[in-house]
């Protein structure tokens, strides 16, 4: 991997980590460093791909596309570092002071224990990366056959549109471009392909969800059950396994924790607005990545619109989705063609399948089968993640509140994922074996994530926090 690549991925990075500590700044609402610079790389990738996009279609070439992205991302940067250093420092001690709070700890014989824990499981885990990666450098089946040959076709046609003819329908032409175009773009900065872009952009995804999900946990719920989360999401052999097929699964993942766990903690805030703002661009961003993220985007907007009492909360999350959806509208209208649910059956045909009974009954059938397997681990890594759960148990009104939403979320996700495989056109058992692993891959992080909020491991971080007084 090329100097040029890595600045590809990182510039637009510390500029999100910069956007997401100013955006903090003059909110009561708290946002620590750590949680912050989890959260960047992944939001900054996605803008980037976002911009990419505009650019390209400004330019019709990635030569010129490349200065002008270059440009702005330097810029913005640069601008946003001298932001920083002139602005009045007191929001900026208060918020250090606060994360050098939340990050003392007590280091006890269990802390001692989960850090180890989760160092060996990390251990593990990149290591079967790296294995997986050697053995498959171009990643699983959707990987060359869609993701990455998507990324290819983009940098290396005579027509960057090219990829998008419904003449290739077999590759899913119709599926959103932020992992091809944020494959093509570092390739474009190194001005050469390496198989190595594509793993290094799969595995940033793979540990800011992690990260993502331990900070927060350990926040919210204190750091031993913060780290056990982290071993939970990683005792699932299968999320493991996906996160080195270098497919669109981990990012959107990605997204959807992000979306759902912002969401979750605005709700009691007094100024929910930055969690809104953040939450809401990591909605647009999912759907940007694979379809399935237009259901999550969905879903969010409707469940902020029911329980917002001001216009403000979907003002906010607007605010956080605009680029990337406006991204994906021109995307859809201009270049896409139509989806292969769609454009194979007639509305009677979608109609009678919904209603189907033997549908559906052997869709419940697989669900039940499948689920309680998941994880390739003995007992299934739902049982796993439910032991460690009842093991540390020690709910209050304001985590369970938070468990209940974000698993509300979740279980609405793989609804519309079972609707999905009600209406489709092809084989209906092919279609679930070869899918289903990947999109309870999608969902997992949130899941680990909603469950811990059921635990605890000391006193909560939440006690200094700003709620709104009820």
């Amino acid at each position: 991997m090329t100097v040029g690549s890595l600045l590809a991925l990182l510039v637009p990075a510390l500029a999100a980590y910069l956007v997401l500590r100013r955006l903090w700044g003059g909110s009561r609402a708290r946002l620590g460093r750590a949680l912050a610079a989890a959260t960047a790389p992944g939001l900054g990738i996605g803008f980037a791909s976002c911009v990419y996009f505009l650019l390209l279609l400004l330019t019709r070439n990635h030569h010129s596309a490349v200065r002008l992205d270059a440009g702005f991302w330097i810029l913005s940067t640069v601008g946003l570092l001298a932001y920083d250093v002139i602005a009045p420092g007191a929001s900026r001690q208060r918020a250090n002071a606060e994360d050098d709070a939340a990050a003392r700890a007590s280091w006890g014989p269990a802390l001692v224990v989960t850090v180890a824990g989760l160092l060996a499981l990390s251990a593990l885990a990149a290591a079967s990366f790296w294995l997986h990666w050697t053995l498959n450098p171009h990643g699983e089946w959707d990987a060359w056959a869609i993701w990455n040959l998507r990324a290819r076709s983009l940098l290396t046609g005579a027509d960057w549109t090219a990829p998008f003819s419904a003449a290739i329908g077999w590759s899913h032409p119709d599926y959103p471009l932020l992992v091809p175009l944020t494959v093509a773009r570092s390739w474009a900065y190194s001005g050469r392909e390496s198989t190595v872009v594509p793993a290094v952009i799969a595995l940033i995804f793979s540990m800011s969800s992690i990260a993502v999900v331990v900070i927060s946990v350990g926040r919210l719920r204190g750091w031993t059950v913060g780290l056990l989360s982290g071993m939970a999401l990683l005792i699932a052999r299968t999320y493991v396994f996906q996160s080195s097929c270098q497919c669109a699964d981990q990012p959107i993942g990605f997204f959807i924790l992000v979306a759902i766990v912002f969401l979750t903690m605005s709700q009691g805030e007094i100024d929910p607005r930055p969690f809104l703002v953040t939450g809401g661009a990591a909605a647009g961003l999912a759907a940007w990545t694979k379809n399935e993220g237009a259901l999550l985007l969905v879903l969010i907007f409707l469940v902020a619109s029911v329980l917002a009492r001001r216009g403000r909360a979907l003002l906010s999350l607007t605010a956080g989705a605009a680029v990337p959806v406006l991204v994906l509208a021109i995307f859809k209208a201009g270049l896409s063609p139509s989806n292969y649910l769609f454009d194979q059956q007639t509305i009677g045909e979608i109609a009678g399948k919904i209603f189907a009974t033997g549908r559906s009954a052997i869709v419940i059938d697989q669900f039940v089968r499948r689920i309680p397997a998941w994880g390739e681990v003995p007992g299934g890594a739902l049982a796993g993640l439910g032991l460690a759960v009842a093991l540390t148990a020690s709910p209050d009104r304001r985590s369970a509140g938070r468990a209940a939403f974000a698993l509300m979320l979740v279980c609405a996700m793989f609804i519309g994922y079972g609707l999905v495989y009600l209406i489709t056109p092809a084989p209906l058992e092919w279609q679930i074996a070869t899918s289903f692993d990947r999109l309870l891959t999608q969902l997992w992080p949130t899941t680990v994530w909603a469950a811990f909020q059921l635990s605890s491991s000391g006193p909560s971080r939440e006690a200094g926090s700003s709620r709104r007084v009820t």
